[in-house]
């Protein structure tokens, strides 16, 4: 089971099919606020629900392909 307390700013985010999708900006309650790949520089608010490992990454259940908004 993954720890949430374990996640900090600046660890890598991938998605399920191991493919970065950003860092970690910070926690807020039940949000993870990710710094993206995306250019606009505004962090990315997704549920920690998501997250389904904490193993010096942040790993989610969700693949690449369904968080595409997040790196295009």
């Amino acid at each position: 089971m993954h720890q949430l307390q374990d996640i900090h700013p600046n660890m890598d985010v991938f998605s399920s099919d191991n493919r970065r999708v950003g860092v970690v900006s910070q926690v807020m309650g039940s949000i993870l606020l990710l710094n993206c790949e995306t250019g606009n520089h505004l962090p990315t608010a997704i549920p920690l629900a998501w997250v389904v490992e904490v193993d010096g990454l942040v790993r989610l259940a969700k693949s690449g392909a369904s968080l595409h908004w997040l790196t295009s």
